[in-house]
């Protein structure tokens, strides 16, 4: 175990802003691992170095904890599954990372050059069969060094990617709960356009293809909960007492759900449908070519002409 003795001394860590373990701290060992880790690297990106100290240090000491259940948050890009998740993560009971789950470990494979667009890539699905190296047990000690509450009953996980290995994610986390969202293609392909730059035909073959392996992989599942974002923004205190019920935890008051102000991705906003704005920038030209793209799943999951 890497320890301070290889990094700089307590004295000249706090001189550079580099953190500094008191006496008896509990994180003094983390706190040492990532001295040694980022000493003589603060110039090439502290954050970075600290945030991958971080994932290796619980990667090899961090410690498993065995909740009642995980819940495993999935959909594809800018299906709302963000606006879900933080509703989720408010509830007493439910603990959660600050960020999705896929920033916080090394296990899975990670297509960079496929921003919002994993479903295209080559070896982002996982199954019983077709899991590569990944090793699970590093993955939980990677996820519950980041928990927010380890004595929480459910352990909540959202990483959009992760659509696509529910079924190896069944195999490996005991009593898993899968919650998937669905939403508007024309809405979803018009997100992706915007955030990144994709081209719209990417975009659209994005959101089927990833559809289609989340709706083939549920059928393996043993406890799934199919959402649609149209449902949960008309509906939020419904829908999420709706997915009270099926984690088994009270949900409690829920009437403040319908007017509190959440914040995603710098906006803030109250619960509301943002299907309309989407819409409103696609062209004739850009709504025929998703419909090329995605058209079986447009019909599939009755969007087609939506808008």
């Amino acid at each position: 175990m890497a320890t301070g003795t290889a990094g700089a001394s307590p004295s000249s860590a706090s001189a550079k802003g580099l953190p500094v373990a008191a006496p008896g701290d509990r994180l003094a060992p983390l706190i040492r691992y990532l001295r040694a880790e980022i000493s003589g690297r603060e110039t090439m990106g502290l954050h970075s170095y600290i945030r991958k100290a971080q994932i290796k240090y619980y990667g090899r000491f961090g410690t498993v904890q065995v909740p009642e259940k995980w819940a495993f948050l999935v959909g594809s890009t800018n299906s709302g599954s963000t606006l879900l998740k933080e509703v989720l993560a408010s509830h007493p009971r439910i603990a959660s990372m600050h960020r999705e789950g896929q920033h916080y470990t090394d296990v899975f494979f990670k297509p960079g050059q496929f921003q919002r667009l994993w479903a295209l890539a080559e070896g982002v699905r996982m199954d019983e069969t077709n899991s590569g190296h990944a090793d699970a047990e590093r993955l939980k000690r990677q996820w519950c060094g980041q928990l927010n509450d380890l004595n929480r009953p459910v352990f909540l996980e959202k990483s959009p990617p992760n659509s696509l290995r529910t079924r190896w994610l069944q195999a490996h986390f005991p009593n898993a709960h899968f919650v998937g969202i669905i939403r508007d293609g024309y809405a979803i392909a018009e997100g992706i356009r915007r955030k990144t730059g994709h081209a719209i035909d990417l975009a659209a073959r994005q959101w089927a293809k990833c559809n289609e392996i989340l709706l083939a992989d549920f059928e393996h599942l043993e406890h799934k909960l199919l959402l649609r974002y149209e449902e949960m923004t008309e509906a939020p205190e419904a829908t999420f007492q709706k997915i009270c019920e099926f984690l088994g935890i009270d949900p409690g008051q829920t009437a403040y759900l319908n007017d509190k102000v959440w914040k995603i991705q710098k906006v803030k906003s109250p619960i509301r449908n943002m299907n309309e704005k989407s819409f409103q920038a696609l062209t004739p030209e850009d709504r025929a070519v998703i419909e090329k793209e995605a058209g079986k799943m447009l019909d599939r999951l009755g969007y087609r002409n939506a808008g």
